[in-house]
């Protein structure tokens, strides 16, 4: 079974939320832009998201209902430590 993915948005940008282990073979390919915190990283939309994705699913159209969309006003997001790969 996959896992859902949520897209965490606010006004700003989005982020969408993938467990560190999905990350781990890709970790070279995703950019500082990008947020960590506890077991999850948060690939930011403009380009580590789409790496993910298309890693994951192959394409955008297989991935769609595995992603959904949560938008706030503020998010914590920006607040967590910039994605590092030798801290996954």
């Amino acid at each position: 079974m996959t896992e859902q993915y949520i897209f965490f948005a606010d006004p700003g940008h989005a982020w969408l939320r993938v467990p560190k282990k999905e990350v781990m073979p890709i970790k070279d390919k995703i950019s500082s832009y990008s947020y960590m915190n506890g077991k999850y990283v948060y690939l930011e939309e403009d380009c580590d998201a789409s790496v993910f994705l298309i890693h994951k699913f192959g394409s955008f159209e297989k991935a769609k209902s595995f992603v959904t969309e949560k938008y706030t006003e503020k998010t914590a997001i920006r607040d967590y430590n910039n994605f590092n790969p030798d801290f996954l």
